[in-house]
């Protein structure tokens, strides 16, 4: 790690505040929402739409300095804060070029060594993953510092195969972004009782108790536990909804003998942004008896550009019964209402 001397703007001289602003080296242009990190202070937080930042009651001396961007190199360097004023910082962070390999890798079936790819032996996939890891930092991020509300539309759909007799409920839910569960491997099945979910939250069904599986969502690449408990692979270049992504697959540990998940990322080539999730749930049955799969195809969408937040989920079931049963559930996001708003954004 290179060692900067950074002129930093104070405005007093016991308590001075760093602040700067975040560029594109090649454009000059400003990088908005960039996640800025001080240590050992340890706080994260957004540049604005300008690229700009601030962080308040620094403490005079070194410290290091951590600037990263979905699709940029990260900034990464020592400075020292001085007592005087001085102009303020400007973060220059390059553009992230992938060559990607014309073949996709072959993978074992069996993940028998889970956790981060390994840098000297997989250097694309290493940073496709650590570009992946971003996008779920960044949704955390923003749900911590910027709490908001999602407004759900969800519609549950059974279908009595083969006669295909239906029936069918459509509600609302107010999600909280702070509201959050989990994963815990082999863990992802509660109950949940006719009116309220595992969370106690209060929800409309027709159906009564029942089995709940929680599906992991891209805050979860985010976490150890489920970084260090499934394997990843390059899938190369694929299509999903008619456009060509980045995928990047994962599975369970084989030690997991529980219901869990496998699944994969696709990635923008251009932003590397996440656009889709699809999630396979992984021995249903033991968890659920009678499930015989679950799939769930989850879309993000920008709000606004390089913020992204689940758009729509749709999720489809089997359950082994008399009679055999489908299940299709769709979420669709109506609005967003933010108790503090992302920095600049109106």
């Amino acid at each position: 790690m290179p060692f900067w001397l950074v002129c930093a703007y104070l405005t007093a001289a016991q308590h001075p505040s760093l602040s700067g602003t975040v560029v594109n080296a090649e454009t000059g242009e400003p990088i908005p929402y960039a996640i800025i990190e001080l240590a050992p202070r340890g706080r994260l937080r957004l540049s604005d739409m300008g690229g700009r930042f601030r962080i308040d009651t620094v403490e005079p001396g070194t410290h290091r300095l951590v600037v990263r961007q979905i699709g940029y190199r990260p900034f990464d360097s020592t400075l020292t804060i001085p007592l005087a004023s001085q102009p303020g910082l400007i973060v220059h962070l390059t553009r992230l070029g992938i060559l990607l390999p014309p073949v996709t890798v072959a993978r074992s079936d069996e993940c028998r060594t889970p956790g981060p790819p390994e840098r000297t032996i997989t250097p694309t996939l290493a940073l496709v993953f650590d570009q992946m890891v971003a996008n779920a930092r960044r949704m955390l991020l923003m749900q911590d510092e910027h709490p908001h509300v999602l407004r759900v539309q969800r519609r549950i759909t059974d279908v009595e195969l083969p006669r295909g007799q239906q029936t069918s409920i459509t509600d609302t839910l107010q999600l909280k972004s702070r509201d959050r569960w989990r994963y815990r491997p082999g863990q992802v099945v509660g109950r949940a009782s006719y009116e309220t979910d595992i969370e106690g939250r209060w929800i409309t069904r027709p159906w009564k108790d029942q089995d709940l599986i929680r599906l992991p969502t891209l805050e979860d690449f985010a976490d150890s536990i489920f970084v260090d408990t499934h394997c990843f692979s390059f899938g190369g270049r694929d299509s999903i909804q008619g456009d060509r992504f980045i995928r990047i697959d994962f599975r369970p540990a084989v030690r997991i003998k529980t219901t869990d998940v496998a699944g994969s990322a696709y990635l923008d080539s251009a932003t590397y942004l996440i656009r889709y999730t699809v999630v396979t749930v992984t021995r249903p049955g033991q968890g659920v008896p009678g499930l015989m799969s679950l799939v769930a195809t989850s879309r993000f969408r920008e709000i606004p550009p390089g913020m992204i937040v689940t758009d729509q989920i749709s999720a489809v079931s089997r359950r082994r019964g008399q009679p055999l049963t489908e299940r299709l559930e769709e979420q669709r996001l109506l609005n967003i209402l933010f108790h503090i708003q992302p920095p600049g954004w109106r």
